[in-house]
């Protein structure tokens, strides 16, 4: 009996701190640990991107033309949030050893900047979108 007991209570086994994804075992630790490396690779890789689009200068500031043609503080506010995200992720994964409560603030914030990011590049190709079947009529 204590080995029957003992297998109930292993962490494998036990439903709140593990989920079972494609016959694996997964903890949370590790499902927020893909997620910041996820966020981490995405917002770096979006940064990239943007370097190499073409640029329009808006008061001096670039801005550029694919997506975000006249909305430069939607870009602005695009960039910051894509930053923060990249920002909180890189704390979040470096910080989960030594300081977890730190950690899991700063994956919280990373992905609510992420989103937002997601919300206003979609709110961003929109306008775009909207604005060039203005143009075609």
């Amino acid at each position: 009996m204590k080995n029957a007991g003992a297998i109930n209570m292993s962490p494998e086994t036990s439903f709140p701190q593990h989920f079972h994804i494609l016959g694996k075992a997964c903890s949370r630790l590790d499902i927020s640990t893909n997620l910041m490396y996820c966020i981490l690779c995405c917002s770096f890789k979006t940064v990239t991107l943007i370097l190499l689009f073409p640029y329009e200068q808006v008061n001096g500031n670039p801005v550029p033309t694919v997506i975000f043609k006249g909305l430069p503080s939607t870009f602005h506010a695009f960039l910051l949030s894509t930053v923060m995200a990249f920002s909180g992720a890189f704390n979040a994964l470096m910080l989960s050893a030594n300081k977890p409560k730190i950690a899991r603030f700063c994956s919280y914030y990373s992905m609510a900047f992420m989103a937002s990011a997601v919300v206003l590049l979609i709110w961003a190709v929109y306008q775009t979108v909207f604005n060039r079947r203005q143009w075609q009529d």
